[in-house]
């Protein structure tokens, strides 16, 4: 071959092989920026609350128009969150935002009667346990005698369990102490005033 087509001809091949490859990789960049795009995306997906080995599932139909009407019926000017069963006691919970834009939530019987009315999203819910407020009553920690007397009667209904914690009650007792069965599963046993157990309710811690 002439030595001055040799020369062209391989430059061509250097300056082909060299273009292709920026093009493999300008396509090799553009896809990955388009599949971390993708992922950035991607909405976070809001995981349901569960407590007590059940988990809250969102309702439907009849239940969610009766509870939701019960809701904003116990809380006037208040608009709706949303609206699920509830995995610590009661049958139904509503979440609404107040007219001061402070959260709370309605918790409702089978037959949709309101049972409590709870500041903030529940007990367990949204972070750490702080003092639970319902019905505008704030729980206290039990001290001296009532914390004695209260947990004494309180693990004589429960054989096996250990205490976790005991307060004043704000939906009615005079006292509610919270549980851990043998099996690890949660109980609270609410009591009156002489410290006589009115109810023994699963799950709640």
């Amino acid at each position: 071959m002439n030595p001055i087509r040799k020369a062209i001809v391989g430059s061509v091949l250097v300056v082909g092989t060299l273009g292709g490859g920026a093009i493999g990789a300008a396509l090799t960049t553009g896809a990955a920026s388009a599949t971390a795009a993708t992922t950035a995306a991607a909405p976070a997906t809001d995981t349901p609350h569960t407590a007590n080995g059940i988990t809250e599932t969102a309702l439907t139909g009849t239940n969610k128009t009766k509870a939701e009407a019960a809701a904003l019926k116990a809380v006037p000017g208040a608009t709706v969150v949303r609206s699920e069963t509830d995995a610590e006691g009661a049958a139904f919970e509503v979440h609404l935002k107040k007219a001061d834009g402070s959260a709370v939530t309605v918790k409702l019987d089978a037959n949709f009667a309101v049972t409590a009315t709870e500041e903030g999203h529940g007990p367990g819910k949204g972070g750490g346990h702080g003092p639970h407020t319902a019905n505008g009553i704030t729980e206290t920690a039990l001290t001296g005698t009532n914390k004695t007397k209260a947990e004494a009667a309180a693990v004589k209904a429960v054989p096996g369990a250990t205490v976790v914690r005991s307060e004043t009650d704000a939906e009615g007792a005079a006292f509610e102490v919270h549980l851990k069965k043998a099996d690890g599963s949660a109980v609270t046993v609410k009591l009156d005033a002489s410290f006589k157990v009115t109810a023994t309710e699963a799950g709640r811690n």
